[in-house]
């Protein structure tokens, strides 16, 4: 709540109009040599919205990260300039509904301040100095200046009283927690990857074909985490365990995960698309919990600002 307080007063008037949000799109994998579609796989994926300002149209794609986004020469920006999704989304808009100007990297910081015990600040300080410490609850009736039930007892931050915290941070702080980056395409870029896409699914089917799904070790332990299948490929586990459990997966579908999945590691795609299992009530990484909140709250942003976001 705290970050989408601070997201509307960033962005309520940044005069972009929203035409749609979460669109999604199925469309054929061309070969660009031949002008002739795959007869195997189709792609998907889905756009977080698709907003014009001043005649011109954009993808507008949400992202939340721990990396510093500040500074536009930030490694997160370099990153962001060969990314793929945004060429392949770009691609399957020139195909769908013609070409876009752009799309905008729409970015949330994740915060790195933490729920605290709250100074005890002192009894003759003003409102201003006052300010996040038990003095402020008790003589003023706010905290981080939003108005708060006084309790004197009060020495560690409640769940409400962190919001508030981290609220006046973004609200002080914007360009810290926000910051949107238009990432161009050329034509040429968006060829090149109309090449890769289809030389991934040609990857794909050699792979299905001869049956070598290799091992990527150095993928065992990615984002601070094992790898979910690493206990099948060091062999502690089998596919026939209780531990494993089908999901429905369709095998002939290229998205951006998909492929990232299979340039990553192809066993560890071989696993979750070939054979389609994943870990039996595995829990979701905060990491991918707290994005796919995030993108459910801008979602509902975009659907109440329809028409002027």
């Amino acid at each position: 709540r705290a970050l989408i307080t601070g997201y509307d007063a960033r962005y309520k008037d940044a005069g972009l109009t929203c035409e749609s949000e979460e669109e999604w799109f199925r469309l054929p994998v061309v070969n660009p040599a031949t002008g002739c579609s795959s007869r195997t796989f189709t792609q998907l994926g889905c756009y977080d919205g698709i907003v014009s300002h001043a005649g011109r149209r954009f993808l507008l794609e949400h992202k939340t990260t721990s990396e510093q986004i500040a500074d536009p020469n930030a490694v997160y920006w370099r990153t962001r300039t060969i990314d793929q999704q945004v060429s392949m989304y770009a691609l399957a808009n020139w195909q769908s509904s013609g070409k876009i100007d752009g799309t905008i990297y729409d970015v949330i910081k994740k915060p790195t301040i933490r729920p605290k015990s709250i100074p005890k600040g002192s009894p003759k300080a003003d409102r201003l100095a006052a300010w996040g410490t038990q003095q402020e609850i008790v003589r003023f009736g706010t905290y981080c200046g939003f108005d708060v039930p006084v309790d004197e007892s009060r020495t560690t931050e409640t769940p409400d009283l962190y919001e508030m915290r981290l609220t006046a941070d973004t609200l002080d702080r914007p360009a810290v927690y926000f910051q949107r980056r238009i990432i161009p395409r050329l034509d040429s870029d968006i060829l090149e990857w109309a090449n890769e896409l289809w030389d991934v699914g040609q990857d794909i089917l050699a792979a299905r074909n001869n049956e070598r799904w290799y091992r990527n070790s150095g993928a065992c332990s990615l984002y601070g985490a094992p790898c979910e299948y690493l206990s099948l490929c060091s062999g502690h586990d089998d596919t026939d365990s209780d531990n494993w459990e089908s999901k429905e997966s369709s095998k002939n579908t290229l998205s951006h995960s998909r492929i990232r999945c299979f340039q990553t590691c192809r066993r560890k795609y071989f696993y979750r698309y070939e054979m389609g299992i994943q870990k039996a009530e595995q829990e979701e990484r905060e990491a991918l919990y707290f994005g796919s909140i995030f993108h459910a709250a801008l979602e509902a942003w975009l659907l109440t600002f329809r028409k002027d976001v």
